[in-house]
């Protein structure tokens, strides 16, 4: 366990929602001196991911408030104190500051630099870990580019009758289909709100990019993936526009 102050910096891919709060990652990089360009940390021949957690908060969740104005792309430097590895989620850290360096300007070349090289998607072809499974591998999370995704719509019924909706992908990676829930809070804002693109249905390869996440806390025994963050290559101006109409 680290006791010392360290600087990281990670490129955000992903602020989804937990237990009322959020979960913050992302790649860690090194910026150039001039900061207009970047290498990525590597670990083992993958990307070097950083989850930022909450000593204290019950989940570890972060604060609504610390994390509600940090978007996918944006660099954010983070005060670390002490590594918190639990089995599976070898990447999370406390911390006591974190703060946006800049935001990068959406790339081809800057997504592919962040992708995961592995065979499946976090360690198996299910869309879940069983308990045994989640001790025994390292790394909850990755980034990768889908093949032909689809976002589904599902609509569920309350027991005082309101009508929920819920999202999923089903995409392919390296030949094996995944049907994953999305917890992307802005993607999610989106869905239900303003878009110039259609956001439900079959899509082909390169128009999503994914961060793969997983739960820390299993359900019947089972540690189950999930989609906490996207990047929509076809609206990203979109977004743009539609966070500054949020804010204002």
């Amino acid at each position: 366990m680290q006791n010392n102050m360290e600087k990281h910096l990670f490129i955000c891919l992903a602020n989804s929602y937990k237990y009322g709060g959020r979960c913050i990652a992302g790649v860690e990089i090194q910026l150039s001196a001039d900061e207009k360009s970047f290498r990525v940390v590597t670990e083992n021949g993958e990307p070097k991911w950083i989850r930022p957690v909450q000593r204290g908060a019950e989940h570890e969740e972060i604060a609504e408030e610390t994390a509600r104005n940090i978007r996918i792309l944006d660099v954010i430097e983070l005060d670390t104190t002490d590594s918190c590895k639990a089995d599976c989620q070898s990447e999370n850290v406390y911390f006591n500051r974190m703060r946006i360096v800049k935001s990068l300007p959406f790339s081809p070349k800057v997504l592919q630099a962040l992708l995961s090289k592995r065979e499946t998607v976090l360690h198996s072809d299910e869309r879940f870990l069983t308990r045994d499974e989640y001790r025994a591998n390292r790394g909850s999370l990755m980034f990768i580019e889908p093949e032909y995704p689809e976002i589904i719509r599902e609509i569920k019924i309350t027991e005082d009758g309101r009508r929920l909706p819920k999202y999923k992908a089903r995409f392919l990676y390296k030949g094996t289909e995944y049907l994953l829930p999305v917890t992307d809070p802005r993607y999610l804002e989106r869905m239900e709100g303003y878009s110039n693109v259609p956001l439900v249905g079959k899509f082909d390869t390169g128009t999503f990019f994914f961060t793969i996440s997983m739960t820390a806390e299993p359900w019947n025994d089972k540690h189950y993936k999930l989609l906490a963050g996207i990047i929509d290559t076809r609206s990203v101006e979109a977004d743009t526009q539609q966070d500054a109409r949020n804010e204002s």
